[in-house]
């Protein structure tokens, strides 16, 4: 983690570190931005827009903020830190009672939850503290079914099924730290007591893990000692992380469970249980010294520590710069961690922030950079939820398989062979390219470009990505070079220099004279599909 210091920066005059960083060229800009912030690509309009006028790229911004795609776009961001997103919970539709089909809704569903209320908060332009304050959730039609919920008659931003909802169990008001979808995937066994959990927390919420702090002790001393109560409390070196860590475990005992694999035991809170803590633990709940009887007291002291929006900057930051933040970014973000005290925790105004950073706008690194530019990333990757959400905007090809989302799930699908994680074992995104990124890259493109062709050819009025006249064009007619530039501005956001469009041209004939004109344009959009430009930004 690294650690911020406050900043003396005016709150109307955000003032961003310059850094030795070219830009990247204003369509590729807006690209990389649509792609971030909606996870779509921008229409030709957007660009002609941009490129006429690039200051105009804040307020589009602004438009992608306020989109219906914001906020399933930023739930897959915080998917890739909170981990909530695995292929299995512990309890499955069997013991449940649902149609087997439905495990792979069931267990996005449930990792979904934490995710969807974050995501709301920002939506809504809420303060950040309310992610841990709530008293309400993110839910949809699955989730009320199955768990003591109920929605609430409150706008949502528009999350296809998502809807704002209220548990009826009478749990205390704690935000994302009063969800099943939290607790069913940092789960606790009877005997770790909450631990785990405490764990999390501090590692979501503060950037601070426990499990990298070094430990050092002699095992002889442990030998005579009970390990649950005994040594953290007596063996120095266990007390160093146990004196702050117990006392939080202590105040969720509510969500502890004897039995993991029971639904109604493991979906419902239990207030009768709270006080155990002070048994089992024989602490009492507190927050670093501060009394907290229950998870909502706990949480609203934890919204408080200043480490809550130091880490909230620094978990942005990591999400969009897609890299770990290193020692020579700390005064940008000092100056980032200002701003976002000084807009109230606004979740949409820090994003804002960082978009505006060198960092994040950078295309290339300058002859002036030295060593520590070089992990800048000026190219990405597109990760599984962005590949599958630009193929389907620009062809209309969903990959499934067995009613689960190829890019959604690794038991059914390819989520971590294309670069995404599986929240249990692959805990961190590929920002590079991989060998299996690219078969699985080439299969989807494959499949994507017979969808669409076919599509479009059966349905001239109404095309998805190519129109009736350019499929009746070939080399050599004007129409087949606008066609090309047209599709690589669809794709790439970019122009097609006049070398690559004589070798895709060129690409086209080997193919039509093999085959015919309808193969050869499938085989052309599969290629720019597979084309670098497409799938990185």
């Amino acid at each position: 983690m690294i650690w911020l210091l406050a900043c003396t920066v005016a709150p109307t005059e955000l003032v961003i570190p310059e850094r030795p960083l070219e830009p990247l060229e204003a369509g590729l800009l807006l690209r990389r931005m649509h792609l971030d912030l909606a996870g779509t690509l921008p229409s030709l309009a957007e660009l002609e827009a941009v490129r006429s006028d690039p200051a105009s790229l804040d307020a589009q911004v602004d438009t992608l903020l306020d989109s219906e795609r914001f906020s399933p776009r930023f739930q897959e961001l915080l998917a890739e830190q909170w981990l909530t997103q695995t292929d299995r919970t512990n309890i499955t539709v069997r013991e449940l009672e649902l149609d087997l089909e439905l495990q792979p809704t069931l267990a996005r569903s449930v990792g979904t939850e934490p995710l969807a209320l974050m995501a709301e908060v920002a939506a809504q332009d809420l303060a950040w503290t309310e992610t841990v304050t709530a008293d309400w959730t993110m839910a949809n039609s699955l989730l009320i079914e199955i768990w003591p919920l109920e929605a609430i008659d409150r706008e949502s931003t528009g999350t296809t099924d998502w809807v704002p909802a209220r548990y009826t169990d009478g749990r205390p008001p704690a935000g994302v730290a009063a969800t099943n979808g939290m607790w069913w995937r940092y789960s606790s066994t009877p005997n770790n007591y909450n631990r785990s959990r405490a764990a999390a927390l501090s590692r979501l919420l503060l950037c601070e893990d426990y499990l990298l702090r070094e430990v050092s002790f002699d095992a002889a001393e442990l030998a005579d000692l009970d390990p649950v109560v005994q040594a953290t409390q007596e063996v120095e070196s266990c007390r160093s992380c146990h004196v702050t860590l117990d006392p939080i475990a202590s105040a969720f005992f509510g969500y502890w469970t004897f039995d993991l694999y029971d639904p109604i035991e493991a979906s419902s809170y239990h207030p009768e249980r709270e006080h155990l803590g002070r048994h089992f633990l024989e602490t009492e709940p507190a927050w670093f010294g501060i009394p907290a009887d229950d998870p909502g007291a706990l949480l609203a002291e934890l919204s408080a520590d200043p480490r809550f929006a130091r880490c909230a900057v620094e978990r942005t930051a990591r999400a969009y710069w897609r890299r770990e933040p290193a020692l020579h970014d700390f005064e940008t973000l000092s100056v980032l961690e200002q701003g976002f005290l000084d807009d109230g925790q606004s979740m949409k105004a820090l994003i804002r922030n960082v978009l505006s950073t060198p960092e994040y706008r950078a295309g290339a690194l300058m002859d002036s950079a030295t060593e520590t530019e070089d992990s800048t990333r000026t190219l990405r990757i597109l990760s599984p939820d962005q590949l599958a959400s630009v193929i389907e905007q620009r062809t209309g090809l969903r990959w499934t398989r067995s009613h689960a989302d190829v890019m959604w799930n690794d038991s059914y699908g390819l989520r971590t062979l294309v670069g995404g994680v599986d929240g249990i074992q692959v805990t961190e995104a590929q920002q590079d390219p991989s060998l299996t990124g690219v078969l699985v890259t080439k299969r989807l493109a494959q499949a994507a470009a017979n969808h669409v062709v076919q599509h479009d050819l059966d349905n001239p009025q109404a095309p998805t990505l190519l129109q009736g006249e350019w499929l009746a064009s070939g080399p050599g007619e004007s129409t087949f070079d606008q066609a090309l530039q047209e599709l690589a501005l669809l794709l790439w956001s970019q122009e097609m220099g006049q070398e690559s469009a004589a070798q895709y041209a060129a690409f086209f004939e080997q193919v039509e004279q093999a085959s015919d004109r309808q193969q050869a344009w499938t085989s052309l959009t599969a290629a720019m599909i597979r084309d670098p430009k497409f799938w990185s930004y």
